[in-house]
């Protein structure tokens, strides 16, 4: 048998899809950006350690941050910012000379349903017009009704109390709430309850499949989940500071 002298490949190059988060920016102002990230990375450290990032500017009007400046604050989180995601020439230009990629969304990006609990009144008119029209429904107790699925890069968030989805939420999405949530569909998403700190808020689900589930600060990830509750009817909750989950009857 002749030796095989042809010289093996050192890589390969193909075209592949992967999950990144997206920071929809609506302010140039980096200060409230690291206020707002502080708070958000509490609810559940570890998950968003080392995470890429993917810095979205369609969003944002006017005046652009200093993306060097940014990258760096990110970074500084634990972040790492990957791209600029931008139609804008002046954009991708910034991104360039900040080292970052560059993205260009060949469709709009999903519109958040509910506007984050940090959010600053730097927002544009048009985005909170964007947020009125969004298909949500209040109920008496504060708490947030929503009927459709959760689609992969959707963010819900209910203030001050209770989210109900009567769907699934699907991977890649993402519900808060200040109090309990309740889905009743399958939860692939991640969960974030007690999101104001309530260590009292429980998360329930009719078929518990979750990237991550979170109450208060204290959080779980999927390959931490005991086997016994996935695909199954489950409660998690707080109980001396420990994430527990339980079955439902």
């Amino acid at each position: 048998m002749k030796p095989n002298n042809q010289k093996q490949d050192s890589f390969r190059l193909r075209g592949s899809f992967f999950t990144l988060s997206a920071m929809e920016l609506y302010s140039a102002d980096i200060d409230s950006i690291d206020e707002q990230l502080t708070k958000n990375i509490a609810l559940a450290p570890k998950f968003f350690e080392k995470a890429p990032l993917v810095i979205d500017l369609e969003k944002i009007n006017g005046k652009i941050p200093n993306l060097s400046t940014l990258k760096q604050l990110l970074e500084k989180h634990n972040l790492i910012p990957v791209a600029v995601c931008s139609s804008k020439k002046a954009h991708q230009t910034a991104a360039h000379k900040a080292g970052l990629g560059i993205l260009t969304a060949n469709a709009p990006a999903p519109q958040a349903e509910t506007i984050p609990n940090q959010t600053k009144e730097t927002e544009t008119d048009d985005h909170q017009k964007e947020v009125e029209a969004a298909p949500h429904y209040e109920v008496k107790n504060h708490g947030l009704v929503i009927r459709h699925a959760v689609r992969s890069g959707q963010q819900i968030y209910a203030r001050g109390g209770d989210l109900t989805v009567l769907a699934s939420v699907s991977t890649g999405a993402e519900i808060l709430a200040d109090g309990n949530i309740h889905i009743y569909g399958t939860l692939r998403g991640r969960a974030f309850a007690g999101a104001s700190g309530d260590t009292d808020a429980m998360i329930f689900c009719h078929s518990l499949q979750a990237e991550l589930v979170s109450i208060a600060g204290h959080y779980q990830l999927n390959e931490k989940i005991d086997s016994n509750y996935l695909n199954k009817r489950t409660v998690t909750h707080l109980q001396d500071e420990r994430l527990l989950i339980d079955l439902l009857d």
